[in-house]
């Protein structure tokens, strides 16, 4: 009797925790990729302010790279495409392509923004426009 009762616990417990794991699981996940993006996106504006602009832009890249295959939205991820913009600008002075990286930040998180240290009345006026370009954006 008591060998029955053991292994019914046994699979009373198994029967609870293993469904606990599966649900725990996905969240530390995104909880380590998020620590990942953040990393990603301090080392870059480190290499910026350094003026190693290849080195910042390929971590951005991959950055959003590795968002992209998580499929994460959310603040980090949209500084980092934010970032971008403000790099892509500084380095090309193209305003289309950086107005295409703002969109996607503010598609990752809508409430994005430039960082202080980076903000131009130039850079100020493209992510206006890509506000414009957001559907449903509180500043249509």
């Amino acid at each position: 009797m008591k060998r029955v009762f053991r292994a019914l616990v046994f699979v009373l417990t198994l029967a609870i925790v293993v469904p606990s794991i599966q649900i725990l699981g996905p969240s530390v996940a995104v909880a380590q990729t998020e620590k990942k993006l953040a990393s990603a996106l301090k080392k870059a504006q480190a290499a910026y302010d350094n003026i190693e602009l290849e080195k910042a832009e390929k971590l951005l890249r991959d950055g959003i790279a590795l968002a992209e295959k998580e499929e994460m939205q959310g603040e980090v991820v949209g500084q980092l495409h934010i970032m971008l913009g403000i790099l892509l600008f500084a380095s090309t002075g193209e305003e289309g392509p950086t107005e295409d990286a703002f969109v996607a930040g503010l598609t990752a998180d809508a409430a994005g923004d430039l960082p202080d240290v980076y903000r131009t009345p130039v850079l100020e006026d493209i992510l206006n426009r890509a506000r414009d370009k957001i559907p449903g954006d509180s500043n249509n």
